[in-house]
């Protein structure tokens, strides 16, 4: 079929759908590049802004439910066999078509199959920027797809993207608002008691027995009062239920996932996730929470992956009377003064988390005087405001003579903040030219 036939027969379907929708019927099923590009455009304009629902033949619309019409019906099967067209295509235009659906129309039947489609996509050279950008876009803003792509996506080879993009999620930081929200009203309603009653408010506010007419009439009414809450409610939170449910499960199993199985590139993005969501992260899902965290920093040798992922164990669990032995090992090993991959942003992110846990939270003498000597050895190579500052703040708080010999017990390669050494000569040398 040539292009003018096919630009012709689009133009009268858009124009007229009810009358010109069976001239689909020998379009949906050819595998050609600009028919899949025009039927894509074509379906982007003609279907409704509702979920065609057969096996009921209503569609739900609020909390109005629509008879579904002959043209609706008619569409859907076409639209259904025009994705299949596609999804059985390896044509990059069959990928940047299901891109232009997916953007559109998140919200008709068949979202699986293409978001399934654009993940495929993301692997294809050529094409995969193009499909990474849409399920990014997908993720930030939309709330009809995403459960649906953080679901799919643990069954294809998906890239960091998607991780890195999480914490940016409108509806996912609106869930956790919402969850915030719960708590401080629960709190609020549990401390806060209804002032009493007088005899004449009991009397007036008191139930009423009704009969007959006046009964039912009542009870109508009050049926009605509990649907418009309900409706008042739910325009307010503008969250489904179900849709919440099915994307903070989706949430947490990509978590979990990616942490099991040390998916070392999505790390970054995974950790600032945590951070971000996790009030909405389950509690009894904390402790397991707790181990793949440590497991993930005490094997991966990136210095940013380190710092961000014991920033998200001391954002979660600093508060908690859990010891954060793992974490400030990481951080002794990271402050080693020859470490020739420590940049100056990284030395910098170091010292505010070595001052969360030794300033904010505190720890044991023990382990305050063998973090000041290893940093009293760090500062004479690097020179740095936040590093003496984090020096000066440690020795006053904790209370250290820092010509006492028993600080300089800790060599400078060691690696267990726990067990220290005899003293190394570069501590000794350098003990007696630190002024305070």
């Amino acid at each position: 079929m040539d292009l003018i036939r096919v630009g012709d027969v689009c133009e009268k379907i858009i124009n007229n759908p009810e009358e010109n929708i069976e001239l689909l019927a020998k379009l949906v099923e050819i595998d050609d590049p600009l028919i899949l590009l025009a039927l894509g455009k074509l379906f982007k304009n003609i279907c409704p802004l509702y979920k065609i629902r057969v096996h009921s033949n209503k569609i739900k619309h609020k909390n109005a439910d629509l008879e579904i019409n002959k043209t609706d019906k008619v569409l859907l099967g076409y639209y259904n066999k025009f994705l299949k067209t596609i999804c059985n295509s390896q044509l990059a235009e069959s990928y940047k078509t299901a891109c232009i659906l997916l953007e559109s129309l998140d919200h008709f039947n068949f979202n699986d199959r293409l978001v399934s489609k654009v993940l495929l996509g993301t692997t294809k050279h050529g094409i995969s920027d193009y499909c990474v950008n849409t399920l990014v876009d997908r993720i930030k803003f939309d709330e009809d797809s995403i459960h649906l792509i953080l679901d799919s996506c643990l069954d294809y080879k998906f890239g960091p993207q998607i991780c890195d993009v999480l914490h940016e999620s409108s509806y996912l930081n609106k869930c956790v608002q919402m969850r915030i929200d719960k708590e401080e009203k629960y709190l609020k309603k549990q401390y806060e008691r209804p002032p009493k009653m007088s005899k004449e408010e009991k009397k007036f506010f008191g139930r009423k027995f009704l009969k007959g007419k006046m009964k039912k009439e009542e009870k109508c009414r009050l049926i009605l009062q509990k649907e418009t809450r309900k409706e008042e409610k739910n325009e307010l939170d503008c969250i489904d239920d179900k849709i919440y449910v099915k994307t903070i499960n989706a949430l947490q199993r990509l978590i979990f996932t990616v942490l099991k199985e040390k998916r070392t590139s999505c790390l970054m993005g995974v950790f600032k996730a945590v951070r971000t969501f996790k009030r909405i992260i389950r509690k009894e899902f904390y402790e397991g929470l707790q181990f793949l965290l440590n497991e993930n920093i005490q094997e991966t040798k990136s210095i940013d992956n380190i710092l961000e992922g014991v920033n998200t164990i001391i954002s979660v669990f600093g508060e908690s009377n859990y010891d954060l032995r793992i974490s400030l090992n990481k951080l002794y090993q990271v402050a080693r003064p020859f470490n020739p991959d420590l940049s100056d942003s990284q030395l910098k992110v170091c010292c505010n988390l070595i001052r969360e846990l030794f300033i904010l939270r505190k720890e044991s003498k023990n382990r305050s005087k063998n973090i000041l000597a290893r940093l009293l050895v760090l500062s004479t190579f690097i020179y740095s405001d936040d590093l003496d500052k984090l020096v000066k703040e440690i020795t006053n708080l904790y209370d250290i003579d820092v010509t006492d010999s028993s600080l300089h017990t800790s060599t400078t390669f060691e690696t267990d903040i726990d067990n220290s050494n005899k003293v190394s000569f570069i501590c000794n040398s350098l003990r007696n030219k630190r002024n305070f």
